[in-house]
């Protein structure tokens, strides 16, 4: 998969399905392991709050990504208190009239080091990665 390159899917399990064969009915997560020291991210960058507190945006033409959680501290969930994988295939989500979404690959990122919990910077790495 390279930079810009697109998949159009309703939901997130019909997305993976299609990328990794997989064959889920529901898939709600925003990240997919894949055990190998990378995780698939689908996310919006819109620079708003989403639902369980996090904003995002995207960068420098797409070289970085700033994950920084907005919400209110005692609704954070427990799994977004820990720190994520540290590299990540990132697809940005883009909604459609026709209820699909387009799944955009943007690349490889890294955690940088200058990240902590509450703001995370994600550096890119590559613009590909084979699946």
């Amino acid at each position: 998969m390279k930079n810009k390159d697109e998949i159009q899917e309703a939901t997130h399990a019909e997305f993976l399905n299609r990328l990794l064969k997989t064959n889920y009915k529901q898939y709600m997560k925003c990240t997919y392991n894949l055990h190998n020291g990378y995780e698939i991210w689908m996310i919006r960058f819109n620079n708003k709050q989403s639902k369980t507190g996090w904003t995002n945006e995207i960068e420098k033409c797409g070289e970085i990504i700033t994950e920084k959680y907005t919400g209110n501290p005692s609704d954070r969930l427990l799994s977004h208190k820990q720190f994520p994988t540290e590299k990540r295939l990132v697809f940005g989500i883009y909604e459609n009239v026709y209820s699909q979404r387009k799944y955009v690959f943007h690349g490889v990122y890294s955690l940088g080091l200058k990240s902590n919990n509450n703001c995370r910077i994600w550096n890119k790495i590559s613009d590909s990665y084979n699946f």
